[in-house]
């Protein structure tokens, strides 16, 4: 068997690269979009406005979802005290 001598490079995928799998790499970017298409959209318009604008079901639904969300965020039971007298 003739090898020509030329070696293998093996160019690691951007997943590996950062130890991301495809997965939590695809959530990121489309975070990463989500966040972006709103301060597009949010350029000329305050938070205050659209919130006056939306109906109170959509309004409602929204905050029992940030509210849920802060409830099952795991917490770090060791509490930092600022001041310690």
């Amino acid at each position: 068997m003739h090898t020509s001598g030329a070696e293998v490079v093996v160019v690691p995928t951007r997943a590996a690269v950062l130890n991301m799998s495809a997965l939590r790499l695809s959530v990121v970017a489309a975070v990463l979009a989500g966040m972006l298409l709103l301060h597009a959209l949010m350029r000329d318009r305050t938070a205050e406005s659209v919130w006056g604008r939306m109906a109170w079901p959509l309004r409602s639904a929204l905050l029992a979802g940030m509210i849920l969300a802060f409830l099952l965020v795991p917490g770090d039971s060791r509490a930092f005290i600022y001041f310690q007298f």
